[in-house]
């Protein structure tokens, strides 16, 4: 008697309760790991976003900082033609060619030199283009043409073909487009970042000036929103990269 009742014992399994009780935890223990795996891919996305963009806007003022060491060169003193030097298509003009700054903030610079050191002059424009409705976002770009095309069609102006997208900050001239899902606009969520030139021009002395043939250092600075938001606080990254360079010749 007592072997069969040990017998039903051992074939007795679990019940209603018990497994709804696992079912309840394994579902919470599910739900924790899908959580935990979607923050974590939502953060590599965001990361990854800051990465390319850390990437591409140092590219690009890294860019502007080489074109800037070569200005002036090959200068004047370097050749024994008699024509004027701002008239040579062999000869770049010392400093800023243009356009002249309204202030010591522009939105533009011009310069000449021979960025790469095959013996031809180019004609250098950089400039910051507002978004639609004169509004950031905006677009930083920069274009050559060779000087004895410059030179040939005076005004004429370049292919741009580098551009840094996405900057906002202009001076302060123009405000930053859009809202928050909140209904906070960017424009005072990052207006902090929107103030700040993207150039400043400097004598030999170190102060500011805005007589294009005086500069001789000139200070680039972007402030770029990702394209992506961080889908928990609704908050867009921005990278900011800045970088100061001496005229050399």
């Amino acid at each position: 008697m007592t072997r069969r009742k040990d017998w039903h014992t051992r074939q007795s399994g679990f019940s209603l309760v018990e497994l709804m009780v696992v079912v309840v935890i394994l579902t919470i223990i599910l739900g924790v790991v899908i959580e935990g795996a979607t923050q974590l891919q939502r953060r590599s996305v965001m990361e990854t976003s800051k990465v390319d963009l850390t990437q591409e806007s140092r590219q690009f003022v890294d860019q502007i900082m080489r074109d800037i060491h070569q200005i002036g060169y090959p200068n004047k003193r370097m050749t024994t033609n008699p024509v004027p030097a701002a008239n040579d298509q062999n000869i770049a003009v010392m400093g800023l060619t243009g356009p002249a700054p309204a202030s010591n903030t522009p939105l533009a610079i011009q310069f000449e030199g021979d960025l790469d050191g095959s013996g031809t002059v180019q004609e250098v424009f950089v400039q910051l283009v507002p978004g639609p409705g004169n509004q950031c976002p905006c677009t930083l770009q920069r274009g050559t043409l060779t000087k004895a095309q410059y030179l040939a069609a005076p005004g004429t102006a370049p292919a741009y073909y580098t551009e840094l997208n996405n900057v906002v900050n202009s001076g302060g001239l123009y405000p930053i487009t859009g809202s928050n899902p909140q209904g906070t606009a960017y424009d005072v969520l990052y207006g902090a970042y929107k103030t700040a030139p993207v150039f400043a021009l400097f004598d030999v002395t170190g102060l500011p000036t805005t007589n294009p043939a005086s500069v001789r250092t000139i200070a680039i600075a972007v402030n770029v929103v990702s394209s992506t938001a961080d889908q928990q606080s609704a908050m867009v990254p921005i990278v900011s990269m800045s970088a100061i360079a001496r005229l050399n010749n």
